[in-house]
C-alpha cells in the first residue's frame, strides 16, 4: 500500500439506475396501470469526490466511517458508510475507470454483508473508496467498499446502526426503495423513504439476470423476464390484496449493466400516492 500522510482518494459510487420497462394489470386503485415503455438506456449516474486518507486504510468490514473525513466510528455513531471489505483492486482496473470497474466487486461485497440479494430493491448500496492517482502510481492498489443508505439525489446519508446481515435479518422494510411517481414511466427514478407519500414499493424478490461480464440480453428478453417474474413476486409480496395494485418493474440499461447492475426490480405500484406500506392498506 503505502502513500503519504494525509493522501486524499478518490471517492466513487453507482447509482443503481433501474430503468423503466413495463406494467402489467394486478389491479390499479381504480386506474389502470402505466403504459409499459421502452428501457432507457445509459442514464447511469456517478458520484466522486475527495477525502483526506491516512498513509494506509486501516478500517475493516463492520467499521464505520464519515466519508468526509475518512475517521473510523462506533457504527452507534452518526457516520454515511459502513465498511464491508478491504480488497484490492481488480486486475486491469484502469484509472479512470475505477467506478466501473470496483462496482460489480463491491456490490458482491454488499450482498454478502446484508446477508442476502435484494440491494436493490432498497436504499443501501455499494460504496467505494480508490487510491488517488498519484497514490496509485505509487504502487497502491486497496479497493475499500462500504455500504451506504442514498437519498433520492444519490449522497450518501447520515444513520446510525450497522446494516451487517440486513436483509438477512429480515429488515427490509427498514432499507425499502419506494418510488415518489410512477415508477415504470420515469426514466431516472425518484425514490424517497416508504414512510413518505408515494405510489410505487419494490419487492424484496429481485430478479438476477446475469453478470456484467457476460452479454446484457436484449430489452425484450428482459421484459419477458419481467412479465414472468414480478406477477407472482408481487402477489407474494402482498399476499392476498383486498385492494389492487399495477405490477411493474424497472430493468438495467447498457450503462448500467457494465457497471454491475444485472437485477430486475419488481414494483407494486398505485394509482394514487399513499404513506406507509402497501401492506398496511390490504
Amino acid at each position: 500500500m503505502g502513500g503519504r500522510q494525509g493522501r486524499a482518494i478518490a471517492v466513487g459510487t453507482v447509482l443503481t439506475i433501474v430503468l423503466a420497462a413495463g406494467a402489467t394489470l394486478l389491479g390499479g386503485y381504480g386506474q389502470t396501470p402505466p403504459p409499459a415503455v421502452k428501457a432507457a438506456e445509459g442514464d447511469q449516474s456517478v458520484v466522486t469526490r475527495p477525502a483526506p486518507l491516512p498513509e494506509e486504510p486501516h478500517a475493516l468490514a463492520g467499521d464505520c466511517l464519515s466519508s468526509a473525513s475518512f475517521v473510523p466510528l462506533n457504527c452507534h455513531e452518526r457516520h454515511d458508510v459502513e465498511v464491508t471489505a478491504l480488497t484490492t483492486l481488480p486486475d486491469g482496473a484502469a484509472e479512470g475507470d475505477f467506478d466501473r470497474a470496483t462496482m460489480p466487486v463491491c456490490r458482491h461485497q454488499l450482498a454478502q454483508y446484508l446477508g442476502a440479494p435484494g440491494a436493490d430493491a432498497t436504499r443501501l448500496q455499494p460504496w467505494a473508496f480508490w487510491p488517488t492517482p498519484e497514490a496509485y502510481a505509487a504502487g497502491q492498489r486497496w479497493l475499500l467498499c462500504g455500504a451506504a443508505e442514498l437519498d433520492g439525489t444519490g449522497a450518501a446519508q447520515q444513520r446510525s446502526g450497522s446494516v451487517r446481515g440486513a436483509l438477512g435479518d429480515g429488515r427490509f422494510p427498514e432499507f425499502q426503495l419506494c418510488s415518489a411517481g410512477q415508477s415504470a414511466a420515469e426514466e431516472k427514478l425518484r425514490s424517497v423513504p416508504c414512510d413518505q407519500p408515494h405510489q410505487g414499493e419494490a419487492v424484496p424478490e429481485v430478479l438476477a439476470l446475469g453478470s456484467a461480464d457476460q452479454p446484457r440480453p436484449s430489452t425484450e428478453t428482459i421484459n419477458e423476464a419481467g412479465a414472468e417474474h414480478c406477477g407472482p413476486a408481487v402477489r407474494d409480496y402482498l399476499g392476498d390484496p383486498a385492494t389492487t395494485v399495477s405490477v411493474t418493474w424497472r430493468i438495467p440499461g447498457e450503462q448500467a449493466w457494465a457497471d454491475g447492475y444485472t437485477d430486475l426490480v419488481c414494483f407494486a405500484q398505485t394509482g394514487l400516492p399513499i404513506t406507509g406500506s402497501l401492506l398496511g392498506h390490504n
